[in-house]
């Protein structure tokens, strides 16, 4: 697989507990033993959010496993594309979830009272190490946040190809997304756009870097004509 670009979007990981359950912090999930209802997108849907979800719950002794044991229940997660009035099963108690960007984040904030978990420091550095970058869900980005809160970052997408596809046809995606980025920026623009500003290929050449993730031949013949590498 090589990188063609990055396109940016301001996403988090995020564990949001009903006020109800008393949550503060995800330890007390683990020393109380608490048998929730919990909305998440579960690793065995190989979905990214789900892996690692499941890889932070990991680090503070839980599975998903031994949240059923306790009397609690795996629901579907959160309807991210719906136009529907309810989003999620109204019996969760937890929905640990990406997207935020998604009016479904803003429908659920705004039915229920929800606190934002914060992941601890050593679970951060740790799983940082790992190449899952730390952020932080800002104050005021939903009803009920009240201060920074620690979390994992999942901004930012990466449009692939397999490396046996025809440099000429990647030169030209390239080239094409680069002549047209005010258009690809406009069909996503609105209050919940999952693209947050414009496709920068100097970026993508920055962060593709950071991430040493290597470009597909014909993207970088096209970025080095261009001086974005």
């Amino acid at each position: 697989m090589r990188a063609i670009v990055t396109f940016p979007h301001d996403d988090r990981l995020v564990f949001a507990a009903r006020e109800e359950t008393g949550l503060r912090s995800l330890h007390e999930v683990r020393e109380r033993k608490v048998p929730l209802k919990i909305a998440v997108p579960a690793s065995h849907m190989r979905h990214p959010t789900g892996l690692v979800a499941e890889q932070i719950l990991a680090e503070y002794g839980i599975t998903l496993q031994d949240v059923e044991a306790w009397g609690g229940k795996i629901l579907p997660r959160l309807a991210l594309q719906t136009r529907r009035e309810q989003v999620v099963d109204p019996s969760f108690d937890m929905v640990i979830d990406e997207a935020i960007m998604t009016p479904a984040w803003g429908k659920l904030t705004q039915q229920y009272a929800l606190r934002f978990l914060p992941v601890d420091e050593d679970v951060l550095t740790r799983l940082e190490a790992r190449g899952i970058p730390r952020a932080v869900l800002p104050k005021g980005r939903f009803r009920g946040v009240t201060e920074d809160v620690p979390t994992f970052n999942f901004s930012g997408w990466c449009l692939m190809a397999r490396g046996d596809l025809p440099a000429e046809f990647t030169y030209l995606l390239a080239k094409d997304i680069d002549e047209h980025r005010e258009e690809i920026h406009e069909i996503f623009a609105g209050p919940y756009a999952s693209m947050t500003s414009v496709p920068d290929l100097a970026q993508s050449a920055r962060e593709l870097d950071e991430l040493r993730f290597p470009l597909h031949p014909g993207a970088e013949q096209y970025y080095r004509e261009r001086g974005y590498l």
